[in-house]
């Protein structure tokens, strides 16, 4: 990333309560990034988006914004747009009055003029498609319609980067596609950096252009969606991304090019590590991502490995099909299929297939 892009700068940041440490946390965020944090409750996401917008004060580290320090300034000075899972609308007021609640503060601060404020405005009332709310009470609104008042009253302040604390958490499950929908439009149209929070795998991958993996008041690990998906650094980022196809392996030998022989029953795997961080171990844990593998009648050459196997299991989810294969040495491996791979080959439980792979979508953690 283009280094004049930089938006947010958090250094070392920390933060203790009661028994709870957060911290020492780094990450450069940079000019229309959407990064998702992902981890389970009590994980201390929502406090790391509390010392970013500064209703909380770090214990120790720094907090950069467009190249200054912010630490010391109050909220309201920092530029920073937050948008909770309640929403906290107004109710003695209409929505059009929420959506301009801060509007004498912002026209101020920035020296915009009203009818350029108005403009902004009514452009995002658009893009989020509530101009029929506007003289409506919020009492009785439902939670999409709520949500999208909310994301309003922010957008028209031009926050730098707008934090989204589980915002989909309170939103029926039948508009939850839609919305996450709107906030990609949101975006798109804006340009909008934004920091999201949420325990929602699906929401993370979907809206995420990189994940921050947070456990225990620590960042696990920071990438893309493929990246934390098929480079786990850790047994609790693979598991808690649902990772499948974790076995302890044991650490044979290195070979020619640096390549680690890992076995697992009586199958030998070679996998070249990025770093050399694993020279010394023993005892391993191999990594198969379930999204790159091949189920074939015959075996297909041009892959590393064509295992023979059979099908034990057969699970539909959502619109994804799971197979479970047993391979040699009586290992299951569980391969993820479309409809279409499903139906070309008929697949049954009790029958022989070939699993196909390449060695590069082994991971050794």
């Amino acid at each position: 990333m283009q280094e004049n892009n930089l938006l947010l700068s958090i250094k070392n940041l920390k933060k203790k309560l009661g028994d709870f440490q957060l911290g020492p946390l780094s990450i450069d965020i940079y000019q229309g990034e959407y990064i998702v944090l992902l981890g389970p409750t009590g994980a201390g996401k929502s406090m790391f988006l509390q010392l970013i917008c500064g209703i909380l004060t770090p214990d120790e580290g720094e907090i950069w914004m467009k190249g200054k320090k912010i630490n010391h300034l109050y909220p309201e000075e920092r530029e920073i747009g937050i948008v909770y899972q309640d929403y906290l609308l107004f109710p003695h007021m209409n929505v059009e009055k929420n959506i301009n609640f801060g509007k004498k503060y912002y026209i101020k601060k920035t020296g915009i003029s009203n009818k350029l404020y108005e403009e902004r405005v009514h452009h995002i009332i658009d893009v989020l498609g509530i101009r029929h709310l506007l003289k409506r009470r919020v009492q009785g609104l439902s939670g999409g319609e709520q949500q999208r008042i909310a994301l309003a009253r922010s957008l028209v302040l031009s926050p730098g980067i707008l934090l989204l604390d589980e915002p989909l958490s309170a939103v029926d499950s039948s508009l939850h596609g839609k919305l996450i929908e709107e906030i990609k439009k949101i975006v798109k149209e804006f340009n909008q950096t934004i920091i999201h929070i949420t325990h929602n795998r699906e929401e993370a991958f979907f809206l995420g252009s990189r994940i921050v993996v947070v456990n225990n008041g620590k960042f696990e690990q920071i990438g893309t969606r493929s990246c934390v998906l098929k480079k786990p650094l850790s047994l609790f980022v693979a598991r808690f991304l649902g990772g499948m196809n974790i076995f302890k392996g044991e650490f044979c030998e290195y070979e020619k090019n640096d390549t680690m022989s890992i076995k697992l029953g009586d199958i030998h795997f070679q996998y070249k590590p990025a770093e050399n961080s694993a020279r010394e171990k023993q005892d391993v844990h191999l990594f198969i991502s379930h999204n790159d593998m091949h189920i074939s009648h015959e075996r297909i050459p041009a892959f590393d490995y064509n295992l023979p196997c059979t099908i034990v299991e057969i699970q539909q989810k959502f619109t994804i099909i799971i197979v479970s294969c047993r391979i040699e040495c009586d290992i299951v491996l569980d391969v993820v299929v479309s409809y279409q791979e499903y139906e070309r080959f008929k697949l049954k439980t009790g029958d022989r297939y070939f699993l196909n792979f390449n060695n590069e979508i082994l991971h050794v953690i």
